[in-house]
């Protein structure tokens, strides 16, 4: 049933005027009813449910809420808790922290052993326990460990190269692929493969290993062989990470300062 505003406006102002006066007849207080019951059925037609439900209740047909205008829950109340609508996707999860690069290198470190032979003037580097023992019986004695370096190539590291001359007794360690190359054409050094891996950098918490040449020392009666103008000639490349002891071992016993070969533990 639809009413038209001027009806109901009547019935307002009808309803106004009647309670504006302190004295009404029957007739004014029957008025007054139809009035209060117009009202209520303007009331009631406003809030009717405009899915066939009744007021209050909210069970109509192709209502999706299970309460009625009555119990505050219309379609606007429903779509403002978003229901009837799909979830937001969620979000994407966080990338995985970077690889621990110095944890392999460190996992692959192994001990760099020194020897030295005091007749042959030469020192000898390994990372082969057995083959640092077997060289005992050529004539190197031990030094102990020289550094540690890794076993295996790891992100960042480069080779040490291992070569060895056996006309002048000197092992020859290298990172630089075209040094190790003229040595093997030029100098006739035996390729000896790679010793290990170093850094180029002092990652990782590496410290250098320092690289030093001797090829004459004075001649006397510690050492005999080749002597030239009063020199011994030799043939011995020193490594060490003891800043003093490469400090010691170029002012006092004629090694040249080469830099630095790699980085190690």
């Amino acid at each position: 049933m639809k009413l038209s505003a001027a009806f109901v406006i009547g019935a307002l102002c009808a309803l106004q005027l009647s309670t504006a006066t302190p004295i009404m007849s029957s007739s004014d207080t029957k008025a007054v009813d139809e009035a209060e019951g117009n009202l209520l059925l303007a009331d009631s037609v406003l809030h009717e449910d405009p899915y066939g439900g009744k007021p209050g209740h909210g069970h109509g047909s192709g209502h999706h809420d299970s309460h009625g205008p009555g119990h505050g829950h219309g379609h606007k109340h429903e779509h403002e808790h978003g229901h009837g609508y799909p979830h937001p996707p969620p979000p994407p999860p966080p990338p995985p922290p970077p690889h621990d690069h110095c944890h392999d290198a460190r996992t692959a470190a192994v001990n760099f052993y020194r020897s030295y032979n005091g007749a042959g003037v030469d020192h000898f580097y390994t990372t082969n326990e057995a083959e640092w023992n077997g060289a005992v019986a050529g004539g190197w004695a031990k030094e102990g460990v020289a550094a540690r370096i890794m076993n295996k190539q790891v992100h960042g590291s480069v080779p040490l190269y291992r070569l060895y001359q056996a006309q002048f007794i000197n092992h020859f360690y290298t990172t630089n692929a075209a040094e190790r190359q003229t040595a093997i054409t030029t100098h006739k050094y035996n390729d000896e493969g790679i010793a290990g891996y170093v850094f180029p950098d002092g990652r990782c918490g590496t410290k250098p290993l320092y690289r030093m040449y001797q090829h004459q020392i004075p001649n006397g009666n510690v050492y005999p062989g080749r002597v030239y103008g009063g020199y011994r000639i030799t043939s011995d490349h020193f490594y060490t990470t003891d800043a003093n002891e490469r400090n010691n071992a170029v002012g006092k016993l004629y090694y040249a300062d080469e830099g630095v070969v790699g980085y190690v533990f």
